[in-house]
């Protein structure tokens, strides 16, 4: 590697990172030599540090096929001494004589390919080893078994010659383990070659090619996502071709075990969430100013299926080359018959070499037929993923414009399940969308190939189709009804899990988990028995339309036979192929249906959402400054708000909770009041002057928030026009906090300006706090600010508003959250002090009747009316008729029911009494909780680690799992499912479903050969048998599937709710809200929905994969020389493949939770949001973290493609190669076996 190891400096044979258990990471020399750990050290401490390397996958794997080998040529010699001693097989001379027998002449060559193979892969062992002898690293402990074996194998075979007679081609046994050790000294011989390779024209001894030094690559030190631009711009043709700018990924993730978010390759501009929602903002107001209600599906279609009209093109061409294989099939077959028909596209080749024509062009159909499929995926999950982008975007900023009454009836429960169920099907249901016209054309296409073959029996055939098409219908019909109510179901399990986390400190002070958990679990129960007859329900269509080339096969060949026809092995199996062609398409297409019914519905959900009301954005008419005019000419007094009327607002049938919260005394009641009529205020007409303190009082329910909200356009006006000069800051009831750094939640947004951020911390008294904080203002505060107290939250709420420095400042009762110190404090210091000597406008509401005295003028409401306005002077000498006299009357009533000492405190936290007293604590991670004694918080959370809490961080990073998914995982599903022994019985059944397809396809084997000795009844009646079982048997497993997913899905979700419920309070102020509200959507729909689904597709075609080498071996077991290379390659893409798609996926997990915590936030803090007009900033960091979750997407489709590419061609490979061999051993293989 460049001469970059010192002289003197030693190798150490290092276990692989993924801890392969066969691989020891001792560092004694590797033939010992009676060097020990002493003189290693020695040596080490001479030469300097020894260098950390590992085995590379392949040098492992040609060891372990040696051994293979060489274990195989130990067992043989001894089965044929144990055969010869039974009597059951002759034990004949090494070698026959001249003019001897067939086999005895051939005893010497097979004899002498076996042992050469031994031979040749002990000696390549033993050389590719041999440097690293020199290097002194220490062999595999296998190795040694190796050598045991070889030698044990090699006296055997002396003791044994008769085994080359058990080699003899005519023994169906021994031609199968002499392609075997073929395969297997081929295989092993490959990796010889790369090493040759590498050492010849890399200039690399093969030590340094078989052992890798950990962490060397220089791309592990940075990340990917800044090394290469988007794929889907930058790369070649071939790239795209065959997916190879997933190798980068794909090397790291092998070569270090573990990926960062920072390795996700970038997406294009044109698949950026912002570019993807602004395109479809244009094309639903371009509509909406048409005056049109454009269905959602026509929207999504004109801005994002350009991609898919090339892959439709692609589709189209890959389905018809899937018709290449029946034709060469038939031709196939025909030729080992000697019956060969002279076809217009083979009349060109000589007779003799047709068979080798049919199989090249059978290989080149499929080869070109996988880029082609695989090109149409790619783009079509490219679509899919920019409709699951647009939607989460679209989602977000309707919530962001939503009005009140809109907010109120949109629960948080079903605004999540867009963003993430419904946003996964708009991502879902493009993937096999092409199938509803693809899917009827092949079937066409295939009844009329059948047409050709088998004639008039085709119609009934296409008759049984023809029944299938109304019972689909039919059956989707009650799927969709159901899926809605599914919807349903989840939307109040989530909403009603929502409440919960967010109220979580309330639930456990006063021991209400119990309640709340069984009040989740019964939403729970009705779901999932709701899921369970929607699965079962899928799964009779399902198993109906698999079945569906049975029966149509079953159904057009009693027909044939009826008419008088013989089936013979050529029409019976090209009949079947097309059959299976049709498989396809009858089986996905009420699936397909079934993903398009799911996504009406979702449809519609998410139109119904963005068709709510909004926010009128002309509400409020908006100028700048120094536009505002003056109240009367000559005054040189400018207006800073004004309503002009009488003017009415409302917000509907009912109040909102604004801020999550900030009119819980006031939204309600106003609601309450004039719930009748709908109006929140009434006849109301005012002006606010520049520079001018207005108080804002009144009884509860009065209208004052109201009043704020209609300043700020949060109302409908029915009347009269709403007016503001200048920049506007908002300070709700309860104030709005965030997730984040302490300085962060001050700046909010704004560029740092250290000279203005200190001013705002001063006036609003935080300097104190501050300076307590273990990391200062970076201090991370929780979300909701759960580790402040409420008079903190109030005063870094009213920080934030100083640093924006506006022209206006709504202030919402922000003094009775602080003790009476403080709020005066505040009052002199902050707004006459500072926001006043600026020269801005204040509008306060407050029930604090000290502070009223000194506005400017005061404004009292009552029942949504303004009842007076006027100075504090003009006010109180009306006497008794004055509501601001009956408001300080109440105020001094209440001060004294309390007591002189009470009252001083009177509506605070006691913040500056337990100062005042030095009674400090430090909440940890947070400001310090300056409450009475009695409140105190401790030094720090309980159960929050020390050093988190001395390093300002609060939230916990989400962690994930690295490495191999461990088997606890694999248990707690299993255990979830129904246990070891439902495993095992759904185990059994899939075998069964395996070798019912083989027991099908092998009885019309033995029909077309012995069709003649009995009657075509029987054959097919056995034929129909067969059929019945294999669909009793798909029943069966459909159904214990489904069973089994639900009942997971329940308890798993049980476990993880009644884990969250009984976690200590410091799990909530370390865990965002938005992660638990991933993991109890999301992961609980992949839960119930995907995970059964994939593994059961896993096992199928596992069994369907073993079955088919079976079925190949049964005509030629010259086959299972291809085993050990395809094998090899198998097992070396998947060590290459499953670090970097397990990382991807756990990457994709946790890059959700982000953006359900953003979301809910956002929720809570839209008015606030709305009041400062950081919409945009919002939407670009909701954009961001979706961006995010999508290149993490991007890659796991875009992997998958690049290993199904390469696997499928292994595939291809296969087939031609059972091809060519049908074709070379045409007399020796039966044809029906072949086809």
């Amino acid at each position: 590697r460049g001469g970059g190891r010192q002289p003197g400096a030693r190798r150490v044979l290092w276990p692989a990172a993924r801890g392969d258990p066969g691989e020891e990471g001792l560092t004694s020399p590797l033939l010992g030599g009676g060097e020990g750990a002493e003189g290693d050290a020695e040596r080490g401490a001479a030469g300097g540090a020894a260098e950390k390397v590992q085995w590379r996958p392949a040098a492992a794997a040609a060891v372990r096929l040696e051994l293979a080998l060489s274990v195989l040529n130990l067992v043989v010699p001894l089965l044929q001494l144990f055969l010869w001693s039974q009597g059951g097989v002759p034990y004949p001379l090494p070698a026959g004589p001249p003019g001897g027998s067939q086999a005895g002449a051939k005893l010497p060559l097979a004899a002498y390919l076996t042992a050469f193979s031994s031979a040749a892969c002990w000696a390549l062992m033993t050389w590719m080893l041999s440097s690293a002898a020199a290097q002194h690293a220490r062999r595999p402990a296998y190795l040694s078994v190796l050598w045991v074996v070889l030698a044990a194998g090699a006296a055997v075979r002396l003791a044994a010659p008769g085994r080359a007679h058990l080699l003899h081609g005519g023994h169906t046994l021994g031609t199968g383990v002499l392609a075997l050790e073929c395969g297997l000294l081929l295989a092993a011989g490959t990796l010889g070659l790369v090493d040759v390779v590498s050492r010849l024209v890399m200039g690399a001894p093969p030590v340094d090619f078989w052992l890798e030094p950990v962490g060397e690559h220089p791309d592990d030190l940075r990340p990917l996502g800044e090394l290469y631009g988007p794929p889907l711009e930058t790369a070649t043709l071939l790239g795209r071709l065959w997916f190879l700018y997933m190798d980068p990924v794909l090397r790291k993730a092998a070569r270090t075990g573990t990926l960062s978010p920072g390795d996700a390759l970038p997406l294009g501009r044109s698949d950026g969430a912002v570019e993807l929602h602004a395109r479809f903002e244009r094309l639903w107001q371009k509509e909406r100013d048409a005056g049109r209600d454009p269905p959602l599906w026509r929207l999504f279609v004109r801005g994002f299926f350009g991609p898919f009209l090339p892959a439709a093109a692609f589709k189209f061409a890959y389905d018809m080359l899937q018709f290449v294989g029946p034709t060469v099939l038939h031709s196939v077959v025909q030729y080992m018959t000697d019956e060969d028909i002279e076809l217009w596209w083979s009349r060109f080749v000589p007779p003799h070499y047709r068979g080798y024509y049919y199989a090249g062009i059978l290989l080149t159909a499929n080869l070109v037929a996988t880029v082609l499929l695989h090109q149409y995926f790619a783009r079509v999950y490219r679509v899919g993923m920019n409709l699951r982008s647009v939607t989460v975007a679209s989602v977000y900023a309707k919530s962001l414009r939503l009005d009140s009454v809109a907010r109120q009836q949109q629960p948080v429960g079903t605004i999540v399940n867009l963003m993430s169920a419904d946003a996964t099907r708009m991502q879902d249901v493009t993937t096999y969308l092409a199938v509803l016209w693809s899917g009827p054309v092949q079937i066409a296409l295939s009844l009329a190939y059948l047409w050709q073959l088998l004639g008039v029996a085709t119609l009934a055939g296409f008759a049984v189709s023809a029944v299938m098409g109304p019972l689909n219908a039919k059956v989707s019909m009650r799927m969709k009804q159901l899926q809605k109510r599914v919807m349903e179901a989840k939307d109040v399990r989530v909403q009603r899990t929502n409440e919960s986390m967010l109220n979580i400190k309330l639930v456990k002070c006063n021991g209400w988990e119990a309640p709340f958990v069984e009040r989740i679990m019964a939403a729970r129960r009705h779901e999932m028995a709701t899921l369970l007859k929607y699965t079962v329900t899928r799964s009779f269509v399902f198993i109906v339309f698999t079945a569906a080339p049975l029966l149509v096969s079953l159904a057009a060949f009693t027909a044939y036979v009826l008419l008088g026809n013989t089936l013979d092995a050529a029409t019976a199996f090209t009949a079947l192929s097309l059959f299976n062609i049709m498989r396809f398409p009858l089986a996905m297409l009420p699936f397909t249906i079934n993903n398009v019914l799911e996504a009406t519905v979702s449809l519609a959900r998410i139109k119904k959402f963005l068709s709510a009301p909004e926010i009128d954005q002309t509400a409020v008419g908006v100028a700048g400054r120094e536009e505002a005019p003056l109240t009367a000419p000559g005054s040189g007094a400018r207006l800073a708000l004004s309503i002009e009327g009488p003017a009415t607002f409302h917000w509907g049938s009912a109040g909102e909770s604004q801020e999550g919260g900030a009119e819980s005394s006031e939204g309600s009641s106003d609601g309450s009041r004039h719930g009748n009529s709908g109006f929140a205020l009434r006849d109301v007409s005012m002006q606010v002057m520049r520079g001018e303190l207005l108080g804002v009082v009144g009884g509860v329910g009065s209208g004052k928030t109201t009043l704020l909200s209609a300043f700020l356009g949060e109302l409908h006006a029915d009347a009269g026009t709403t007016r503001r000069w200048g920049t506007v800051a908002y300070v709700p009831q309860t104030a709005f906090i965030f997730n984040g750094t302490l300085r962060e939640n001050v700046s909010f947004g704004m560029p740092f300006d250290a000279e203005r951020y200190a001013e705002a911390v001063r006036v609003c008294c935080l300097q104190a706090d501050i300076d307590m904080l273990p990391a200062g203002d970076e201090t991370e505060i929780g979300e909701q600010g759960i580790n402040l107290s409420g008079g903190q939250r109030q005063r870094v709420s009213m920080a934030r508003a100083v640093y924006r420095g506006a022209d206006t400042y709504l202030l919402d009762d922000v003094l009775s959250a602080v003790d009476a110190h403080v709020g005066a404090d505040l009052f002199k210091n902050c707004i006459q002090g500072l926001l006043l000597a600026r020269g801005a406008t204040v509008v306060l509401v407050t029930h604090g009747m000290q502070y009223v005295q000194q506005c400017d003028r005061v404004v009292a409401l009552e029942d949504g009316r303004i009842g007076e306005q006027g100075t504090f002077g003009e006010l109180t000498r009306k006497g008794s008729r004055s509501q601001l006299n009956r408001l300080l009357a109440t105020y001094e009533n209440d001060l004294k029911s309390l007591g002189e000492d009470e009252g001083a405190d009177f509506g605070a936290d006691g913040d500056s009494a337990a100062l005042a007293k030095g009674e400090k604590a430090v909440a940890a991670g947070g400001l310090p909780v300056s409450s009475p004694p009695a409140a105190a918080a401790p030094a720090r959370i309980k159960g929050l680690p020390v050093a988190r809490a001395h390093s300002g961080a609060l939230t916990k990073r989400e962690e994930r799992q690295v490495g191999a998914v461990s088997g606890h995982a694999y248990r707690q599903f299993i255990d979830a499912a129904g246990g070891p022994l439902l495993v095992a019985f759904l185990l059994l059944i899939f075998t069964g479903v395996a070798a019912a397809q083989i027991l099908q396809n092998w009885w019309l084997t033995y029909w077309s050969d012995d069709g003649a000795h009995r009657g075509q009844s029987f054959y097919l009646t056995m034929y129909g048998v067969l059929g019945l079982c294999y669909m009793v048997i798909l029943v069966t497993r459909n159904v214990l599937m489904a069973i089994a997913s639900n009942r997971a899905g329940s308890r798993m979700h049980e476990r993880l709710l009644h884990a969250v419920m009984a976690a200590p309070m410091s799990f909530f102020h370390t865990t965002p809200s938005g992660r638990l509200l991933n993991r109890f959507s999301q992961d609980t729909y992949q839960l119930d929905e995907k995970v059964a689904d994939s593994l059961s597709s896993f096992t199928n075609q596992l069994f369907v994969a073993m079955s088919t080498v079976v079925v190949i071996t049964m005509a030629s077991s010259w086959f299972l020389m291809m085993v050990p290379p395809i094998a090899l390659f198998y097992v070396s893409v998947m060590n290459y493949f499953v670090p970097c798609s397990r990382e991807i996926k756990r990457l994709d997990s946790v890059s959700r939770s982000p953006i359900y915590s953003h979301f809910q936030e956002t929720l809570l803090g839209v008015g606030t949001i709305r009041a400062f007009g950081d919409q945009k900033r919002f939407l670009e960091e909701n954009a961001d973290r979706v961006d995010g979750q999508q290149r993490l997407y991007f890659m796991t489709f875009i992997a998958n493609r690049w290993l199904a590419v390469r696997l499928e061609n292994v595939g291809t490979i296969i087939v031609f190669s059972a091809t060519l061999l049908a074709v070379v051993g045409r007399h020796a293989v039966a044809p029906a076996l072949a086809g």
